[in-house]
């Protein structure tokens, strides 16, 4: 990556300019003593809920698809005798490990149920599908470990073969760009974390290998790749349908009821452009790396909320960095990833600017009210809604549930009558908020290039 003289921290440049002036022996130190607020205190930091809608699915499953799922779940979960007793399992250890992973596939199973849509219940149900076929094969092997693991190897020799062939139903194909770009993030994700399933190796940490949890543990992975690469399969094609569909719709929207049927396009070439114009613009760019050094250096102020801001700013936009630079990593998903690291380096560089004006240097209950406030209103006027089906939805939804997850912990802080320190949530919301400021550029420049290829 090219380094200017700024890029030591170059969208948190104070650092460099202040090296320059020879300040960095006279940094602002902030509190001596950092400040701590019990729960009385707390109250009234969160005035109201933020809405978590779920994140947009480009593309919905049959109800069949999700009705197979729960019946499947139903099932393994029927192979596991309730109550279970020393009779069933008389290791009590393993008793208690396969009442955990039951427990979990029951709670999971409420949550698929529950599921606003089709396509959130079948993304919920895939961890669920593990929990119950490692309870249920744990079972099973007790008594017949040999038996039962050479069953549970031979299931996940298929299921790589049929990860072989997984990239076939990756598409790149449809109607809107937008729509398509989601939904090849969401095929690829599947395909991805199938892959990882199969990869991983298989520990309990209860049990040595070939132990009968460890043929559960290892079923549940198997499970969990498979319920993911019949996703996969079903998804690409009810895409395909779509996209037909779409485009046989879009030919009469001039009231031309004899005009040819739009044929979906191939965007993967658009993508590809857009991808390396990004990168590229990224590779010219300043922002932070994680050896950008002690952000009090950085920034030239010792106070904990402002460094906070700059270690977390700066521990998020080199992960994403990484991660867009990845040989290995799939179109759809690097194209996403694009965008974050696009909003999250501008979000950084606007928090700078304020630490350099002599701001960001108190996280109090009122400033971490502030601060949350700014983010809850910067969710207003966005250019596009958590319901579009376009990456920079399935953003703005993720965004509502960091913010969610911040008010979540600080709730439990009340309820607890906790007495805590506050930079780290004041430092949350205020990127959050950056993020949101910084949202409708970095959209308005990604969506040129997803539209223009450009």
């Amino acid at each position: 990556m090219t380094r200017s003289r700024r890029s030591v921290l170059g969208a948190v440049g104070a650092g460099v300019t202040l090296a320059s002036a020879g300040c960095l022996d006279v940094l602002d130190r902030g509190e001596d003593t950092p400040s701590t607020y019990d729960a009385a205190t707390l109250e009234g930091t969160i005035e109201s809920p933020v809405e978590t809608p779920p994140r947009p699915e480009p593309v919905q499953p049959n109800r069949g698809t999700v009705v197979g799922v729960t019946d499947r779940i139903d099932s393994l979960l029927a192979d596991v005798p309730d109550p279970l007793t020393a009779a069933d399992v008389p290791n009590g250890a393993a008793r208690r490990e396969i009442e955990r992973f039951r427990d979990r596939a029951v709670r999971g199973l409420d949550a698929v149920r529950d599921a606003p849509a089709a396509a959130n219940a079948l993304a919920e149900s895939h961890e669920v599908r593990g929990h119950a076929r490692s309870a249920a094969e744990t079972v099973a092997a007790v008594g017949s470990t040999t038996e039962r693991r050479s069953v549970v190897e031979g299931a996940r020799s298929d299921a790589r073969d049929r990860l072989a062939t997984g990239a076939d139903a990756l598409t790149y194909a449809g109607i809107d760009p937008h729509r398509t770009l989601l939904t090849a993030v969401r095929l690829e994700s599947l395909l991805d974390r199938a892959r990882a399933d199969l990869d991983r190796p298989t520990h309990h940490h209860a049990a040595p290998e070939g132990h009968a949890l460890w043929i559960g543990e290892l079923a549940g992975q198997v499970e969990r790749a498979v319920s993911r690469l019949a996703a996969l399969d079903h998804l690409s094609a009810r895409h395909r349908e779509r996209a037909a569909a779409d485009g046989d719709t879009d030919a009469g929207v001039d009231g031309d009821p004899d005009a040819d049927a739009v044929e979906p396009a191939d965007y993967e070439g658009r993508f590809t452009t857009a991808l390396e114009t990004a990168r590229e613009d990224f590779r010219e760019a300043e922002y932070p790396t994680d050896d950008a050094g002690d952000p009090r250096e950085l920034i030239g102020t010792d106070a904990d909320p402002a460094r906070e801001i700059v270690t977390e700013g700066v521990r998020v936009v080199s992960h994403l960095h990484e991660t867009l630079f990845e040989d290995r990593r799939r179109l759809g998903r690097s194209l996403a990833t694009a965008l974050e690291l696009d909003v999250n380096r501008r979000a950084l560089d606007r928090a700078r600017t304020t630490i350099e004006e002599g701001g960001h240097r108190e996280a109090t209950p009122e400033t971490v009210r502030s601060a949350r406030e700014s983010a809850v209103t910067a969710l207003q006027d966005l250019p596009v809604s958590t319901v579009d089906p376009t990456v920079g939805g399935d953003f703005l939804a993720a965004e509502r549930f960091r913010i969610a997850s911040t008010d979540d912990r600080i709730h439990r802080w009340i309820e607890e009558d906790r007495t805590v320190r506050l930079d780290r949530e004041y430092a949350l919301y205020t990127l959050s908020a950056a993020r949101l400021a910084s949202f409708p550029d970095a959209w308005a420049t990604f969506d040129d290039r997803v539209e223009n290829g450009e």
